[in-house]
């Protein structure tokens, strides 16, 4: 399951593109149950950070940030690039439930999911994870549908 935050919504109705809006953003992991709504604020603070090679990542800074390929066809998708290394970092000890891919720009502007759903749009392994320990991210891929096949880029 992946849901989208209304600031996504408008800027794929305005023909904006997700890429523009997510590249050198981080994914933040949680524990317990989502927001109301994407893009809420979460109940508790996050309990892992993904970011490119495990650096530190700072909000309207590039270092650390995400970056992510996009295809269009047959159905849109957005995904790790293959070659880069994305590192989880867990700031706290707790189970992984959900994730929040984020905007350098604004928490608000963000697409959640559930982390290691049947889909494996994040697969983390198992869901424990300790504070301080760290994981290589082999892969992350949303697929969208066909309402956002112009957009992606």
């Amino acid at each position: 399951m992946v849901r989208i935050s209304m600031e996504v919504w408008y800027s794929l109705l305005a023909d904006v593109g997700l890429l523009s809006h997510i590249s050198l953003g981080v994914i933040d992991i949680y524990e317990g149950e989502f927001p109301e709504e994407a893009g809420d604020p979460a109940e508790h603070p996050p309990i892992a950070r993904i970011t490119l090679d495990g650096k530190n990542w700072e909000e309207g800074l590039p270092e650390g940030g995400l970056n992510f390929e996009a295809r269009e066809v047959p159905l849109p998708y957005l995904k790790k690039p293959d070659n880069d290394r994305w590192v989880l970092k867990a700031l706290a000890t707790g189970k992984a439930d959900w994730f929040r891919l984020r905007s350098n720009a604004s928490e608000l502007f963000c697409i959640e999911g559930v982390v290691s759903d049947p889909y494996y749009t994040l697969y983390i392994g198992d869901g424990y994870l300790t504070e301080g320990e760290e994981r290589d991210i082999e892969s992350f891929e949303i697929t969208f549908a066909p309402l956002v096949i112009r957009t992606l880029d």
